[in-house]
């Protein structure tokens, strides 16, 4: 089990509030239309790949930012 600290647990807190977190938009999840979904997670999944915080997230939860919020909507 990984080392976890308060900075870690703040870092992981930061990806539910990123502004690439497209997928916790209240009006995508209202059309729940298919192809929007889709794009919304690629360019969640593209932002994450690129952030510092990603590892703090998946010291705590296990699995990347975009997957866990993708899977928590379908």
């Amino acid at each position: 089990m990984p080392y976890i600290n308060r900075k870690v647990q703040e870092n992981a807190l930061k990806c539910d509030l990123c502004r690439f977190n497209l997928i916790n938009d209240s009006s995508l999840m209202k059309r729940r239309d298919e192809r929007a979904m889709k794009t919304a997670k690629m360019t969640m999944w593209a932002a994450c790949k690129f952030c510092k915080n990603r590892k703090d997230f998946e010291k705590i939860y296990g699995v990347e930012p975009a997957e866990y919020f993708y899977s928590r909507i379908c």
